[in-house]
């Protein structure tokens, strides 16, 4: 492991936790809950710190595990993708607003990527992107238990991982479904509520896939 890359790490998660709290007093509530505010209570020590490890950790595996210009258009994941995922874990939304921002960040990594190894990394994210978004898009139209945050959600991750390979974006499709799972049964025996966040899976699932992929020299 380049240990470099963890400390490269700590810039973008420094800079993430930072700029949390703006983040949280500008973002609208959610469209069914006009009249709440889910988000600014989440300005507290311990939420701040839990961003900053998971951020800490994701940009610490990717800056290690990836090319320095395929690390660079993980960053938006590693970043705001992280915070979608806390912010989902704490309060089951996913910000429309904060999701947008995410996908600019991601169009222009996977651009800067495209120009120096190949535009066929455009095309390899954008159908990432387009697989991820239609499979949990068709859970949430006909399976229920995923909200739509959820799929907007889905095709930044697989437009992330999928810069990578294709067979790479399988592995952490079907990763963050496995631990989504897991998550589902544990919130199951604690709250007995069949609804809990998937966010934080699918996050997670291309930073699992990091491991064993660039571990066995893949």
């Amino acid at each position: 492991m380049a240990w470099w890359g963890v400390l490269v790490a700590v810039l973008p998660a420094g800079v993430l936790t930072s700029l949390t709290p703006w983040i949280l007093r500008r973002l609208p509530a959610p469209v069914d809950e006009p009249q709440s505010d889910p988000y600014r209570p989440l300005i507290t020590r311990r939420f701040l710190v839990a961003v900053f490890v998971a951020s800490l950790i994701a940009n610490g595996l990717s800056f290690a595990l990836l090319p320095p210009v395929m690390a660079l258009g993980w960053v938006s994941l590693s970043t705001c993708g992280v915070l979608l995922g806390c912010i989902d874990q704490a309060t089951t939304y996913l910000p429309l607003r904060l999701t947008q921002t995410a996908w600019g960040l991601t169009a222009a990594g996977v651009l800067a990527h495209g120009a120096v190894s190949g535009w066929s990394v455009l095309l390899q994210a954008g159908l990432g992107a387009a697989v991820a978004s239609g499979l949990i898009w068709a859970f949430w139209r006909w399976g229920g238990g995923f909200a739509f945050g959820d799929v907007r959600l889905a095709g930044l991750v697989g437009a992330t991982s999928a810069t990578v390979s294709l067979t790479f974006f399988s592995w952490a499709l079907l990763l963050g479904s496995l631990v989504g799972v897991v998550l589902g049964i544990v919130a199951r025996v604690r709250t007995k509520e069949r609804e809990y966040p998937y966010g934080p899976a699918l996050v997670i699932g291309p930073y699992l896939a990091l491991l064993p992929w660039f571990s066995l020299g893949t």
